[in-house]
């Protein structure tokens, strides 16, 4: 998996965020969204998986729970 948003600039990221993962086309649809930046798709998670160093799952639940699971993400 890869960071979609990684090599975007943050106006660029947040156009991708507010038009497409808020837009109509993923409108009621599953969608998987590996990324690094949670400030900006917290907004649109409806719950996350938090990965630790080898792969295992370390937190999971919505954005609210999983910060204050980890510190190093707040």
């Amino acid at each position: 998996m890869d960071d979609v948003l990684a090599a975007l600039d943050v106006h660029t990221t947040k156009w991708v965020v507010d038009n497409a993962f808020k837009g109509e086309l993923l409108n009621g649809r599953t969608t998987l969204l590996v990324t690094h930046n949670v400030a900006l798709v917290a907004s649109v998670a409806g719950h996350v998986l938090l990965l630790g160093r080898h792969g295992q799952v370390s937190a999971t639940g919505s954005v609210a729970e999983v910060l204050k699971h980890d510190p190093k993400l707040r």
